[in-house]
């Protein structure tokens, strides 16, 4: 007969086990896991001496870095609406099918009117471009910005699944966006 008791404070993990050593191991395996899923899910490491994980928000907490706000945001968008290549812009970017240069004119912009841009994300461009009445999901817009348009941007970390990274437009992305909305 094999029996898991675990007690609700998960101090101690107990197994009675009787019958064949695979049997036993797969239990032992069994009460185990279940024991780092208990403490994982009340707030625990997982596991004894390891400090816990810190958590998405905590992990930029304290670095420096400046985050723009959704007046920023807005500022961004207000300016694209209103600047003297609005014309240009909407008929030679926004009206066309390239998600590229979509999504590279939010940061176009934050170069240009943003002062102190600590860049943006695939969030804020999102935000942006929503804000437009564009439609390019995040997902779709952090998978171009690795892919097709990772050339024509710089980030301030390497791309982890779940950390947010700040992108910034560069020279060649410059060169890329200037042509499309400069006034001849």
């Amino acid at each position: 007969m094999n029996s898991v008791i675990l007690n609700e404070e998960m101090e101690k993990v107990k197994v009675l086990v009787a019958g064949v050593p695979e049997e036993y191991r797969r239990d032992v395996f069994v009460a185990a896991l279940a024991a780092q899923l208990l403490q994982r899910s009340k707030g625990g490491s997982g596991s004894e001496g390891q400090p816990p994980r810190e958590g998405k928000g905590e992990a930029n907490e304290g670095q420096g870095e400046a985050h723009l706000s959704d007046a920023q945001l807005a500022e961004i968008v207000n300016f694209i609406k209103s600047c003297d290549e609005a014309e240009l812009i909407t008929s030679n970017i926004l009206d066309k099918s390239d998600r590229t240069n979509k999504i590279l004119l939010p940061l176009h912009i934050c170069n240009r009117a943003v002062s102190n841009s600590a860049g943006l994300t695939s969030g804020d461009i999102n935000k942006v471009l929503l804000d437009l009445g564009l439609s390019v999901g995040q997902g779709n817009i952090a998978t171009i910005l690795g892919s097709s348009a990772s050339k024509y941007v710089v980030g301030n970390k390497v791309r982890k699944q779940g950390q947010a990274v700040r992108y910034r437009l560069s020279r060649l992305g410059v060169q890329r966006i200037n042509p499309l909305i400069k006034i001849v």
